[in-house]
């Protein structure tokens, strides 16, 4: 009997660069490895079948027919007591799709305001030179840098000042790739976040989990239960 296949998402993250080109890093979660990998590793695996268009038609993903052994799967995070999803050791990365945009820190406020005007975003992740997460810019941030210096506090003047994204960011919450779903929803829960960026081990960013997308995934859950034997 050949083993199934599974499809995972292509994950993509836009980043903004300083001189207004934008790169791409594409990464896939390796459901054997339960962690991220870049696409051109998934593509030399052998047990990719193909990259393929998703169902949305804007995106990709990869269908990929890997061996049953468990046995060289690391663990995520242990159950905690209360937790009454026996799928609790899914692991974040497995359930993150698209794209997520972001900026590098070295690049001017004025872009990062125009960035968000045009996109009519609330806020956008930065990351440092090799993706990793940086920080969060959020339109409060906005508001209060142009009235102080990266000193003193103090009224600055606006004409001939250059303002880095990375001199008016905030500390962003985050959670790991391989952490469980639950542990995720739970820590989201505690800091009253509606959205975390998720990292790698070290530190890049992958992708966004959202609150909706958790409770999408314990209502599967939930049908998953009424539907088994």
């Amino acid at each position: 009997m050949s083993p199934p296949i599974e499809d995972h998402p292509v994950l993509v993250r836009e980043v903004v660069r300083r001189d207004g080109s934008r790169g791409l890093a594409l990464r896939v979660f390796c459901s054997r490895r339960r962690e991220s990998v870049p696409l051109e590793t998934c593509e030399a695996c052998p047990s990719c079948v193909e990259v393929a268009p998703d169902v949305d038609g804007t995106s990709a993903l990869v269908r990929c027919s890997p061996p049953r052994d468990d046995a060289t799967t690391p663990p995520t995070d242990d159950p905690q007591a209360g937790d009454d999803l026996r799928e609790d050791c899914t692991p974040v990365g497995a359930i993150l799709r698209g794209a997520t945009l972001c900026i590098a820190c070295r690049t001017e406020v004025r872009e990062l305001r125009a960035l968000m005007v045009e996109g009519g975003l609330p806020g956008v992740f930065v990351v440092d030179e090799g993706g990793r997460l940086a920080g969060l810019v959020r339109e409060r941030d906005l508001v209060i840098a142009p009235r102080l210096t990266p000193n003193a506090g103090r009224a600055a003047p606006e004409a001939g000042v250059v303002r880095l994204v990375g001199a008016v960011m905030s500390t962003a919450t985050s959670v790991e790739e391989f952490a469980s779903v639950c542990s995720a929803l739970r820590r989201m829960a505690g800091a009253h976040l509606r959205e975390v960026p998720v990292i790698t081990r070290d530190g890049q960013l992958v992708g966004v989990l959202r609150d909706i997308e958790g409770l999408r995934w314990i209502a599967d859950q939930r049908r998953g239960e009424r539907s088994g034997p």
